[in-house]
């Protein structure tokens, strides 16, 4: 469910939508987008998913029963990137403002 509310932020004068997690309706930070494509055919048929969303609890629930290690090792590797993404831009907009 998507919903204005007090929590709205404002990115370059632009309202952004809150959005819940899929599974507890608390405020989702992650989506995940799924793509599945087929190995050893040419060409490579690919299909993707709609986006899920989740809050830091549920993503890290959904991460540690994830029934394959590779799997886990791969949602964690980008999870990780993403963070350092995320600390690094919003450090390039504070020293924007200071």
């Amino acid at each position: 469910m998507q919903r204005y509310d007090s929590d709205t932020v404002k990115e370059g004068g632009k309202k952004t939508m809150d959005k819940s997690c899929s599974n507890c309706e608390e405020k989702a930070q992650y989506s995940i987008v799924v793509t599945i494509s087929s190995v050893g055919v040419s060409p490579r048929i690919q299909s993707y998913s709609t986006a899920v969303l989740f809050c830091e609890r549920c993503f890290s629930e959904l991460s540690e029963r994830l029934c394959s290690d590779k799997l886990r090792e791969a949602v964690n590797s980008a999870l990780t990137e993403l963070k350092k993404r995320s600390r690094d831009r919003s450090t390039v907009q504070k020293s924007m403002f200071d």
